[in-house]
């Protein structure tokens, strides 16, 4: 599982870290108008 937040948005990294997902990098993905949006990436770490 790899959730990912909007780059505007770092309180949903804090959330996502806080819930056991640590930070694994940065992903392109697209956005509505086309660009690229450089969006932080998590993974889920195995108990």
């Amino acid at each position: 599982m790899e959730p990912l937040h909007h780059p505007a948005n770092p309180v949903s990294g804090r959330d996502l870290a806080q819930a056991g997902f640590p930070r694994t990098g940065t992903s392109d993905r697209p956005a509505e108008d086309e660009t690229a949006l450089p969006s932080q990436v998590y993974a889920l770490q195995n108990p």
